[in-house]
């Protein structure tokens, strides 16, 4: 199917249908013309005119937000020049497209009739890439620079458990590895290349069908606190020692009324002595019973948060939890950042599979 639209002179949709049976020509509001309302500099001088449009009229005809757009295959099939209903061209938004990372996360966030077709519907776009690239493909990340694309984690737009849908659902556990983002539900941003970065644990090789061998430090994390949040009183300068948590319902009712939000996703890892070490973040929103374990895979200088930790050599790391019955066979669950280098001296290295 990609080859038609790949070699299509033109292709039509119908992208603000929601369903084949509402043709292409829906009933919508005329757009009105703009309004012209001057401005002026700081000393009040006057310096021009500037037009306003209201938003909700471009929606009704804006191809990138119809109900087609929601669909994962559109993606995969977007890949040449279009002519847009307001004559502009989409000329600027192809440069895009050559980034798997922009890529995965436009695709990722879509639907899908059946979510097991998450890696097959990919297939296509992923075959033109590799050959032009000439690297191996591994089930939605390419061997090069894998260490920095295993870092991936949904986002904040994701089809988590607060939905009431596992963002890692069985069927997804069934048919792909953990440490591939097709194992998961919802938006995926993987990690941009940082040149700063510097690999700290082993080769990772594959070994087919979906398994990643290394020979890493690996430490079983003691445990996690509540989970990170900020409010208008705090900001994100400070040092991860002092970032307020929570770890309950009514917790985060208070943090939203002071007008603050909480990080979901994110953790807080702690030593014995519940000294904070880290943050994690899990795929599935939750934390898995049983041990875990952290495994560094990039050094930096450059976290997210807080600002103020930049200044030392932070961890990026997967986090894992033991595949039972298994000896040192592992699964995802998600990332984490560890601002104690420290913690990590005295880890022990292991020869290790995830799966």
């Amino acid at each position: 199917m990609g080859a038609y639209y790949e070699n299509a002179q033109i292709t039509i949709a119908a992208t603000g249908a929601s369903n084949s049976n509402e043709g292409c020509f829906l009933p919508r509001p005329a757009i009105s013309d703009p309004v012209k309302l001057p401005y002026s500099t700081e000393s009040g001088e006057y310096a021009g005119e500037m037009c306003i449009q209201p938003l909700g009229q471009f929606v009704d005809t804006d191809p990138t937000l119809g109900p087609l757009s929601s669909r994962a295959w559109l993606v995969c099939q977007c890949n040449t020049l279009s002519q847009r209903e307001d004559g502009n061209e989409a000329g600027d938004e192809l440069k895009k497209w050559t980034s798997w990372r922009f890529i995965v996360h436009e695709y990722s966030r879509r639907s899908l009739t059946h979510v097991t077709d998450r890696l097959i519907a990919l297939q296509g776009m992923a075959n033109v890439i590799q050959n032009i690239i000439k690297h191996q493909y591994l089930q939605g990340l390419w061997a090069e620079n894998l260490a920095e694309q295993l870092l991936w984690s949904v986002g904040v737009y994701g089809t988590g458990n607060r939905n009431g849908i596992s963002t890692r659902p069985d069927e997804l556990q069934e048919e792909m590895p953990s440490w591939s983002w097709c194992s998961t539900l919802g938006q995926v941003d993987i990690r941009s290349k940082n040149d700063k970065a510097i690999m700290v644990c082993g080769d990772i090789l594959f070994f087919p069908p979906h398994h990643l061998k290394l020979h890493s430090r690996i430490k079983e994390i003691p445990q996690f606190e509540g989970q990170l949040f900020y409010t208008i009183h705090y900001d994100y300068d400070l040092p991860l020692q002092d970032v307020p948590i929570v770890s309950n319902a009514a917790e985060k009712a208070k943090v939203y009324e002071a007008g603050g939000f909480v990080y979901h996703q994110l953790f807080t890892m702690c030593d014995e002595s519940k000294k904070r070490f880290g943050y994690a973040s899990a795929d599935g929103y939750e934390i898995p019973s049983g041990p875990t374990y952290c495994l560094p895979i990039l050094a930096n200088c450059d976290p997210v948060i807080p600002r103020s930790e930049k200044v030392r050599r932070d961890h990026q790391a997967l986090l894992l939890t033991p595949v039972p019955n298994e000896h040192n066979v592992y699964r995802c669950f998600g990332t984490a950042t560890i601002t104690e280098s420290s913690w990590l001296d005295d880890a022990p290295k292991h020869k290790i599979t995830i799966v």
